[in-house]
């Protein structure tokens, strides 16, 4: 998978042919529940890895600090996948022990066995909940940017990231940013590193793939002066920035992506880089106030062109002055 690209996690709440549940989500990547402990296998996984493209399968884990259970469960696992992805998880979120320690070693034996087998093992729950229970940097220490971490904004229908919220920790490669993506109720998910990609790369990067910069205008009445503005190249779009923690955690991601700070601009009205910028690049926002200073600012430019070009025609119309020096040849 690629940076930026989503896919919808899945269980037997979910119907076993996925594949309007797909079209809904609008993507066919799935990662299905396969397990749970050592006494439940879902009845829907062949079904669902047939009706959508899986990329890895999912165990709920009960083995909580013990080891020897982690591996039993591990290998009960790996015994009843439906096909061989790259990716297997441990879904870690119930059961832990009083033992930071001890449930830290069993989740590595639960991966460990995932890795010796041939898979690439990640690591799933909530931030709170691994901050509580496991010390998620020995995880990293072994398996680097193996984190899929769950964190969502509310439980209203969420289609897309809400980056404020980003649930930020070392390490991370998916992000769940909703458990409704849409109306019902489905998990939807993030990438944030290409599949090869580790945290450890990406300062390897030659340019941008994209133009995000960060930006504030002054003294244009059309534009909030206190308002610091993000511009996505991705989608062409400017949004307000609400807070101060969603210009950090966009800083954070971009330079973890990128290998270097994203840019960031002040313009004024005095000169206005940013008229000839939207002119240039027509961008579009999902804020109405935002929609309305963007129009704005391309009339302001549109007039300014016409401006310019009425004023060259009628240099056009004028007469120039000659200078003419008539010789007096009489002495």
């Amino acid at each position: 998978m690629k940076k930026n690209d989503y896919f919808i996690d899945v269980s037997s709440y979910q119907s076993a042919d996925l594949t309007a549940i797909c079209q809904a989500a609008g993507t066919r990547k799935t990662i299905i529940k396969v397990s749970e402990g050592t006494g439940y296998l879902s009845p829907n996984r062949f079904t669902q890895a047939q009706t959508s493209e899986p990329i890895g399968y999912y165990h709920f884990a009960r083995f909580g600090g013990n080891v020897s259970q982690a591996v039993a469960e591990a290998n009960y696992f790996l015994a009843n996948l439906p096909t061989k992805p790259t990716y297997l998880v441990c879904d870690y979120e119930d059961d832990a022990s009083t033992s930071k320690q001890a449930n830290t070693n069993a989740v590595l034996a639960f991966m460990d066995q995932c890795a010796q087998a041939g898979f690439k093992p990640i690591y799933y729950s909530y931030k709170p909940y691994t901050l509580a229970n496991v010390d998620y940097h020995q995880i990293l220490a072994k398996y680097p940017d193996s984190l899929w971490i769950a964190a969502y904004p509310n439980y209203n229908v969420t289609p897309d990231p809400i980056w404020s919220i980003f649930p930020s920790m070392d390490g991370i490669r998916w992000w769940q940013f909703t458990s409704t993506g849409i109306a019902g109720g489905l998990d939807k998910n993030v990438v944030l590193l290409d599949d090869n990609e580790t945290t450890q790369n990406t300062t390897t990067f030659k340019g941008e793939e994209t133009m995000d910069f960060l930006f504030n205008i002054k003294g244009d009445p059309a534009w909030n002066e206190g308002t610091l503005y993000f511009y996505n190249g991705h989608t062409n779009q400017v949004r307000a920035l609400a807070h101060v923690d969603e210009m950090k955690i966009i800083q954070q991601i971009y330079k973890d992506n990128n290998g270097h700070d994203i840019p960031s601009y002040t313009w004024t009205n005095q000169a206005p880089w940013y008229v000839r910028f939207f002119r240039a690049l027509n961008p579009d926002s999902t804020s109405a106030e935002i929609k309305e200073a963007i129009k704005t600012t391309k009339e302001q430019s549109k007039a300014t062109v016409d401006a310019i070009t009425a004023e060259i025609a009628k240099s056009k119309d004028i007469p120039q002055k000659v200078e003419v020096t008539i010789k007096d040849d009489k002495k």
